[in-house]
């Protein structure tokens, strides 16, 4: 996840730029998909969905959007709106609430990530097709810090001993907006690790958030407080690291910190640090806790307010649902793919991709 995703509620301007269209039959004229997406994605998936687009007579546009979600908002109750919207799993709560996306019918979901399908679930309808997750990790320089920390104290003092010896500059590079505030999606973990949560649930069940239930300040977290004033006193939390110019963690990438917390998206930057590296889940610092990461997925979600609704499922089910689509787009971002098939397949090759995976086991999805 990039810095450009940390907001909750989207900006309001958007562009748009319609990129390609599959080649079809003439006879097919009529048959239309028109999916909306970001930059980063649209040619990809494009590319992905010309041989269904052309082998089912269907014109499929892809669609460019610099802000998807606010764009579908003041377009699709209008009738000029996508008939798929791309997007992550947060986008859900809101698009549903406001009658904008029309529930997923004919899933397997037992084809999916259990995580990703609870994250595209809201009061217990699904309304999402799920092809990537995400979530954080510990990043540990093992060159600098001679291997994985074996636990929080273990992370504390070699952090600390670095950055007295002159080896390191920081001990920990977690994203911040700024010296005065800190990216509450990747500082998230110290929440939980102390005891901490933002919902509850009403039974456990995926979509069923107890929004009354607010944990953030629970009494657990509230008697284990006092660490975290501790690790920003010492220096092992600093609200000045990872902002500004910062923020992509430079000196990490030199060498100069031996932790830093960043999801698979940074794994490119990663590799070409040209050191040795471990994944790993972030050690929970108190006894009978786990310091447990926010989990995101993204996916497609259809509109209500299309009149190609078949058309649309069959995408889903035909294209979407398939390893060939999920790969693709997996290594367009480095995402872990949200069908199980791909997945596996791709954890068996990619060691990098299974341990954000087992780094993610718990994580909490809004």
């Amino acid at each position: 996840m990039s810095k450009k995703r940390l907001g909750v509620v989207g900006a309001i301007a958007t562009a748009a730029l319609a990129i390609s269209s599959a080649v079809v039959p003439a006879q097919a004229a009529g048959k239309t998909l028109v999916i909306w997406a970001d930059a980063d994605r649209a040619k990809t998936i494009t590319k992905l969905s010309a041989d269904w687009a052309a082998k089912n007579g269907v014109t499929l546009t892809v669609v460019v959007k610099t802000d998807v979600r606010a764009a579908t908002v003041e377009a699709a109750p209008k009738g000029v709106g996508p008939d798929l919207v791309v997007g992550a799993h947060d986008w859900v709560g809101q698009l549903a609430a406001s009658g904008i996306l029309e529930p997923m019918t004919g899933v397997n979901k037992s084809l999916f990530a259990s995580s990703a399908i609870a994250g595209f679930t809201y009061n217990s309808i699904l309304y999402g097709v799920p092809f990537g997750t995400e979530n954080v990790a510990l990043i540990t320089n093992t060159k600098l810090a001679g291997g994985a920390p074996t636990s929080w104290a273990d992370l504390e003092s070699t952090g600390l001993a670095l950055v007295k010896s002159g080896a390191a500059t920081h001990a920990l590079f977690s994203p911040c907006g700024g010296t005065s505030s800190c990216d509450p999606y990747h500082h998230f973990f110290l929440n939980t690790a102390l005891g901490g949560y933002v919902f509850g649930s009403r039974g456990g069940n995926a979509g069923s958030l107890n929004t009354k239930d607010i944990g953030l300040g629970s009494k657990t977290f509230l008697k284990n407080a006092a660490l975290l004033d501790k690790w920003v006193a010492e220096g092992l939390i600093d609200k000045g690291t990872g902002s500004g110019a910062d923020y992509d963690f430079k000196d990490w990438y030199a060498g100069k910190v031996p932790y830093m917390i960043t999801g698979p998206w940074n794994l490119g930057n990663i590799q070409k640090a040209g050191f040795s590296y471990a994944i790993t889940a972030v050690p929970a610092p108190v006894a009978g806790l786990k310091a447990v990461p926010f989990m995101g997925a993204q996916g497609f979600m259809l509109s209500k307010f299309t009149t190609n609704k078949l058309l649309a499922r069959k995408f889903l089910n035909e294209v979407v649902s398939t390893d060939s689509f999920q790969t693709g787009l997996y290594k367009l971002g480095g995402r872990p793919p949200a069908l199980n098939t791909t997945l596996a397949q791709v954890s068996a090759s990619d060691p990098d991709i299974a341990a954000f995976g087992t780094a993610g086991v718990g994580a909490v999805h809004l």
